[in-house]
């Protein structure tokens, strides 16, 4: 990027303009309940949901038994904040006991809440039951299964930064333009898209009054993308009203005229827009 340049007419001489900036910046980075590393990139899913059932019997003596149960628990990850919550907890089970062909414990189990860990009859304590001695009851086959969905996308992420901005400060003291006048920028983690972070900013150039007559100053707010050519995005200009500010003083910037207040957006891929090819022109009216 190049600082401010010529050129400047014979008659005066051109005071060089003078830029305050400000700037808000925010970054998220991708969370979830699973991560498929044999993507690419990455896969970030936001649901986990896990499902068990299973059943058991036992029969002796003249006393038989009987277990089964069904569970669903559904954890999700909020992609803006990355807290996890159980957002659904269905299922329970049934426990009966027969004695001489009479039904003497009948039970309808329920899950302990949510969040609490899959209900599996042969972890439950005899307290649960009638008689307590039939461990077969509990335990025989069982089935988990377990799927992902809701996958945290890249766009997402990037909208969460967004979201994530906070609003702009006041500008800062005004001092000299130089080559390094960025004033937004993106970055989107390559390959992975596991992080995003953005920066707007705002600026305003001021200027000392000329010695004489006319003042006028073009800029280009440019992109510098990292990878490919760079990019004008606009081209501005202000010129001097003539009008000498209250309380103007030569030695304070602060004091001088100024330009409007111009706000920079985050550009949408990678790299930084900058304040540049900024000339000052003056003459005589």
């Amino acid at each position: 990027m190049s600082a401010f340049t010529g050129p400047c007419s014979s008659c005066c001489e051109c005071p060089a303009p003078v830029i305050a900036t400000a700037s808000i910046g925010a970054s998220k980075s991708k969370c979830g309940v699973h991560i498929d590393s044999t993507t690419t990139p990455p896969t970030y899913y936001l649901t986990e949901t896990t499902v068990e059932s299973g059943s058991g019997s036992f029969s002796s003596g003249g006393v038989s038994c009987s277990s089964s149960y069904s569970n669903t628990a559904i954890i999700t990850t909020n992609s803006a904040t990355c807290a996890e919550s159980c957002v659904d907890n269905s299922g329970g089970g049934t426990y009966e006991e027969i004695t001489s062909g009479v039904v003497t414990t009948s039970l309808t189990l329920s899950k302990a809440g949510c969040g609490a860990p899959l209900m599996q009859l042969n972890n439950l304590t005899g307290a649960d039951f009638a008689v307590s001695s039939y461990p077969n009851c509990f335990g025989g086959s069982s089935t988990t299964t377990v799927t992902y969905s809701a996958v945290y996308s890249t766009s997402t992420l990037i909208a969460n930064a967004v979201a994530a901005l906070p609003s702009f400060p006041a500008l800062g003291s005004f001092h000299s333009l130089s080559s390094s006048n960025v004033v937004a920028s993106a970055d989107l983690t390559e390959p992975s898209e596991a992080s995003y972070s953005c920066d707007d900013g705002k600026y305003q150039m001021a200027h000392s009054l000329p010695p004489n007559g006319f003042y006028k100053i073009t800029w280009v707010e440019r992109f510098y993308p990292d990878v490919g050519p760079t990019v004008d995005l606009t081209t501005r200009s202000y010129t001097w009203n003539g009008t000498t500010p209250p309380g103007y003083d030569p030695s304070n910037s602060a004091t001088w005229p100024k330009t409007p207040t111009f706000t920079v957006t985050h550009p949408a891929t990678n790299g930084e827009i900058g304040v540049t090819s900024v000339v000052a022109v003056c003459y005589e009216r």
